[in-house]
């Protein structure tokens, strides 16, 4: 990855739906160059090109939840698990207190209870030793 390929993840970080054109310019090469350079570092799979949700005007209600978990089998289980859920955005495997952060959605905070408290959440898996639910009131950076 060189000073271009940043530059073309910085135009894509500020603007998502940067024209080819756009991101050329801001480069230095035609928007032909452009294409070929956002195409490469797709398909090395350097970048990802997804929607971000404006959960503001959504309504939706995101919230990080901590947890730790007893062991690497416990964090794989729970994996499996939760790979095909609708409201897990991402997990995070970290280290420090807690070893796993999930990034979630819901509608409702009734909803979001449910991720927390219900027979089926991420709570009441096998090896959650900890479980803290936070959700985010404001997004600074997107």
């Amino acid at each position: 990855m060189d000073t271009r390929d940043r530059k073309i993840i910085a135009v894509l970080q500020r603007d998502g739906r940067a024209t080819l054109s756009e991101i050329g310019e801001a480069i230095g090469l035609s928007s032909m160059g452009a294409k070929k350079r956002v195409d490469k570092l797709v398909a090395k799979d350097l970048i990802k090109i997804k929607p971000l949700l404006n959960t503001e005007k959504l309504k939706i209600i995101t919230a990080l939840i901590a947890m730790e978990l007893e062991s690497a089998e416990a964090l794989e289980k729970l994996f499996e698990r939760f790979k095909d859920c609708p409201r897990i955005i991402k997990f995070f495997v970290t280290t420090g207190g807690y070893n796993l952060f999930a990034l979630i959605f819901a509608e409702d905070y009734h909803s979001l209870e449910s991720v927390s408290l219900e027979k089926c959440s991420l709570r009441s898996q096998e090896g959650v030793r900890r479980f803290e639910l936070y959700p985010i009131q404001e997004i600074k950076y997107d």
